[in-house]
């Protein structure tokens, strides 16, 4: 047998390590290669366009410092479009974690058929944002609509009404696709955390005569803190990024009553010919993600709990 205090051991020791490293390497090297050309690439030359006027079809280009950035602080309808997601990400993300707490919570404690709503309730994770919007469009549709037809069936026609025709209601529809074909993908997330903690407390609880409620209070958001962090922050980003959805369910005709900084990013950018200016307004929606995502990442940060 070797001695591992010779030499040659060590040597050969030395040689396995760098071959595992050599392997690993190159097995991720293509994934980094693909990641650096279509996304950190990209990320870096938005950045450098943000400090010039051009219109992405030429290949002049005027450097005009901060001036873009500048525009944007003084841009009426950019006010717009921050005003209409700050409702986009306030209220789909509260309504959404709530949801999903209650749900999540609720088939932990039925004794069967959870895994099954589970599932039911994950299935609009399957399809796509795109898709997401063609089949709402079916629903809210004035004329045979899902909605305005149960409406009129049940004797209540003359609250039926055009829902993404009109400014009152068309931003709380597209919320409230939003938070239908969310809520499935963070029940999972939240089950799982709950199904870890201990039933001895829940038990106690009940012995102590805590109500549901109460443990749901007192148990089991203290006890998955750290999953409703993630959660937050995959909400966060994912209402600032939404683009497809409002694009589609509108059919590429946002107004001042559904436009939000991407759509508007993309007006600027492709149908404007502003490639300068709608790379400085990507540069703002990165700069606020991460600092919404550092606050949400430091925000009840605590001591891990110990069952």
């Amino acid at each position: 047998m070797w001695n591992p205090c010779h030499p040659g051991y060590r040597k050969i020791k030395v040689k396995r390590s760098t071959i595992r490293t050599i392997f690993i390497v190159v097995f991720l090297l293509p994934a980094i290669l693909i990641q650096t050309l279509l996304l950190i690439y990209p990320s870096l030359r938005a950045f450098y366009i943000s400090f010039f006027e051009w219109s992405g079809l030429s290949q002049e280009m005027t450097y005009v410092g901060l001036q873009n950035f500048t525009r944007m602080a003084q841009d009426p309808s950019m006010r717009v479009s921050v005003a209409n997601n700050i409702y986009i990400l306030i209220v789909p993300t509260l309504a959404t974690l709530f949801i999903s707490l209650v749900l999540a919570q609720t088939l932990n404690w039925v004794p069967f058929g959870g895994e099954f709503f589970k599932l039911l309730f994950f299935f609009p994770n399957l399809l796509s944002a795109v898709v997401w919007a063609i089949m709402w469009n079916f629903v809210y549709n004035p004329s045979f609509g899902a909605i305005n037809t149960f409406l009129r069936l049940v004797g209540l026609g003359s609250l039926a009404k055009p829902w993404l025709g009109d400014p009152n209601f068309e931003l709380a529809a597209i919320a409230l696709v939003m938070i239908w074909g969310g809520v499935g993908w963070y029940v999972v997330l939240l089950s799982a955390s709950i199904a870890d903690i201990p039933k001895d407390l829940f038990e106690a609880a009940i012995m102590d005569g805590a109500s549901r409620w109460q443990q749901f209070i007192h148990l089991t958001i203290p006890l998955v803190r750290g999953m409703i962090r993630i959660s937050v922050i995959f909400l966060v980003i994912n209402a600032l990024q939404i683009f497809s959805l409002v694009f589609v369910i509108k059919g590429g005709f946002t107004d001042k009553y559904t436009e939000v900084i991407s759509t508007y990013m993309f007006k600027q950018a492709f149908q404007f010919s502003n490639l300068g200016y709608g790379s400085a307004i990507a540069v703002f929606v990165f700069l606020l993600l991460l600092v919404l995502t550092a606050v949400a990442l430091s925000f009840g940060r605590r001591e891990p709990v110990q069952f």
